[in-house]
């Protein structure tokens, strides 16, 4: 991550870059120093949970080059900065921004548990599911309408996000005929979600709800290499969560 202009961006790019600008952005929304004393604590709060060893993060302004940078203040009292931060833990710090961003979006992010430790990704999920808009509330400024849009093949992710968000998606084969005459196959996306919850109710559907144990068919396996388990499914863990699902299905 490089430094910013100040003032050129405010909102992160489509590859994670303007930290910095994202952060003067939340921070600019502000109406005193109070509530961006607030806002940095919570950012840093939701970073320490994640990653752990992190105390404060602030934004240096330098006035001569009219540049902004970000940095990470440990429990130890170090300042580390942009190029002295991994990537895991920029990724991280992005989640935790977005957090405090009361303006209305839509995230689209892929597999946000790389990187992270398997006992804090229900930590992150529950980071995601308060980012986005609660659709039991009126939109406002303290619900704002965001949505996050994630997808994952670990189980781990599946089994901590509430059975409402879950869609599960599916790669169908179709068989088209050109303007030739010729066939040819395509793969074309099929969405289903699980029963019982409101789209299932919206659209009554059989064939497109499924049961959450079926949705660990199509996880992806440990790949730990001293790992006993040959699958998803023969992970004891697992099996006691589909013996649940599958009650509950009854």
């Amino acid at each position: 991550m490089v430094d910013d202009i100040a003032g050129q961006y405010d909102r992160l790019a489509p590859n994670g870059a303007h930290l910095p600008s994202l952060l003067a952005s939340i921070l600019q929304q502000a109406p005193d120093d109070a509530t961006r004393a607030t806002i940095l604590r919570g950012i840093a709060r939701h970073l320490e949970q994640l990653t752990g060893d992190v105390r404060a993060i602030g934004l240096d302004q330098d006035e001569l080059r009219n540049v902004q940078s970000l940095f990470i203040e440990d429990f130890q009292g170090r300042k580390l900065m942009p190029r002295a931060i991994s990537d895991g833990t920029l990724r991280f710090l992005a989640l935790a921004m977005l957090s405090q961003d009361i303006r209305p979006a839509l995230y689209c992010i892929e597999e946000p548990e790389n990187g992270l430790h398997p006992t804090r990704i229900a930590k992150l999920i529950d980071m995601l599911l308060a980012i986005s808009v609660d659709r039991h509330f009126p939109i406002e400024q303290s619900n704002p309408l965001r949505q996050i849009i994630v997808t994952t093949h670990s189980p781990i992710v599946v089994s901590h996000v509430p059975d409402d968000s879950l869609i599960y998606v599916e790669s169908l084969r179709r068989k088209m005929m050109t303007g030739s005459g010729t066939a040819r196959y395509i793969s074309i996306p099929a969405f289903r979600w699980l029963k019982g919850t409101w789209r299932s109710r919206l659209a009554p559907e059989p064939r497109k709800a499924v049961a959450r144990a079926h949705l660990f068919s199509y996880v992806a396996p440990p790949t730990n290499g001293n790992s006993t388990y040959r699958s998803v499914l023969d992970n004891p863990e697992i099996q006691a969560m589909l013996g649940n699902a599958g009650e509950s299905n009854q």
